[in-house]
């Protein structure tokens, strides 16, 4: 995944060259993207212009852990380091939890 300002350039180049007359297809192939994802950004710059083009914040579900329990936590993580991860399966054998 590119960083913010990065799929902003994207997008905002994306619009700039189907204005000087690219087709979406040619500005998506050149950005490794699919031209769906180029006729969406077009769209959103044609009601919204570059503002529209910007990154906006993704909502998504509040954690519901406090700030106090998040700190217990990754102090008894760090405590307990790689090693201490480590648990029983019911194989009998010992693995590490898997890591994302």
């Amino acid at each position: 995944m590119l960083p913010e300002k990065a799929e902003e350039y994207r997008r905002i180049m994306a619009v700039k060259w189907i204005n000087q007359g690219m087709t979406q297809q040619e500005a998506a192939k050149r950005l490794e993207v699919t031209q769906g994802a180029v006729s969406q950004w077009v769209a959103r710059a044609r009601q919204g212009g570059e503002e529209a083009q910007k990154t906006q914040p993704r909502s998504g579900r509040p954690t519901s852990l406090s700030d106090e329990k998040i700190s217990q936590v990754l102090t008894v993580l760090e405590t307990l380091g790689p090693d201490g991860l480590a648990m029983r399966t019911s194989a009998g054998r010992y693995s590490a939890l898997p890591t994302r």
